[in-house]
C-alpha cells in the first residue's frame, strides 16, 4: 500500500533537487537560459507578466521541475 504523506515529502525533495539543478544549468549555460529569457520577453511585450526575470524564472523552473 502507498503511504500518500511519505511519497508527497519524497517527491517534494526530488522536486527541490531539480529546482537547485536547473537553476544552476540556467546560471551557468546561457544556450540552456536563453530560451527561458526569451519567452519571459515576449510575456513582458504581452503584458502577461509584470514580475522581474528572476522571479519568474523561478516559477518556471518550478513548472518544468514539476513536470
Amino acid at each position: 500500500m502507498i503511504d500518500s504523506a511519505t511519497l508527497l515529502a519524497d517527491l517534494q525533495r526530488e522536486v527541490t533537487k531539480l529546482e537547485e539543478d536547473l537553476r544552476a544549468r540556467c546560471d551557468a549555460e546561457r544556450s540552456v537560459d536563453a530560451p527561458l529569457k526569451a519567452n519571459y520577453d515576449q510575456a513582458r511585450t504581452r503584458n502577461r507578466t509584470a514580475l522581474t526575470y528572476k522571479a519568474w524564472r523561478e516559477e518556471e523552473l518550478t513548472n518544468i521541475a514539476v513536470a
